[in-house]
């Protein structure tokens, strides 16, 4: 990820295996994302988003606290604006908090 910077302003990263299958998170995804931004100093290093398999807040949660708070996240098929489950104004409020 390192070699991109210069050609890039943010990551965005999708965790294909669990992407629109809304059966949760992949956490070594979510790991591996978390240990670029602190080993490079995550107040210098570019923005990394996460996307795939959201479903709950519960995942939410799971994604701020082994994230360190430093991946941001995408939700897609499990908005209740695409037909899913989750309110897009909670979801809003959770990822705000």
């Amino acid at each position: 990820m390192k070699k991109l910077e210069e050609y890039s302003c943010e990551y965005l990263i999708h965790a294909v295996d669990v992407e629109g299958r809304q059966s949760g998170i992949d956490k070594e995804v979510v790991k591996i994302l978390a240990q670029y931004r602190l080993n490079e100093n995550h107040s210098n290093s570019i923005p990394v988003t996460y996307a795939g398999g959201v479903h709950s807040f519960e995942d939410i949660g799971v994604l701020k606290d082994i994230g360190n708070g430093l991946v941001d996240v995408t939700i897609g098929s499990s908005l209740d604006i695409f037909g899913g489950s989750m309110s897009f104004k909670k979801v809003l409020e959770k990822v705000t908090e």
